[in-house]
């Protein structure tokens, strides 16, 4: 990602990409740190398996394990068509 490609290329330190990574999120990835300890906030690791647990692949399988188990066969869609959406 280009947050990696940057840090490396200037060689940040942990702390700098921690403390980076909190000043440049917004949106929902912001709010998923506002569940985090100000002294925790500064600590890499700990944010990214907070990021990692709301956003990655973990969540996404859930997602998509949920949308399977709802997915139905729609009148006069092919088995084709059914099979190539899933």
């Amino acid at each position: 990602t280009q947050f990696y490609v940057v840090s490396s290329t200037t060689r940040w330190t942990d702390f700098v990409k921690a403390s980076q990574l909190v000043a440049l999120l917004r949106g929902s990835a912001a709010e998923v740190l506002q569940g985090i300890a100000i002294d925790k906030l500064t600590d890499l690791t700990t944010n990214e398996k907070a990021l990692e647990s709301r956003f990655g692949a973990s969540h996404l399988t859930q997602f998509y394990r949920k949308e399977l188990k709802i997915k139905r066969q729609k009148p006069g869609e092919s088995l084709q068509v059914l099979s190539a959406d899933v």
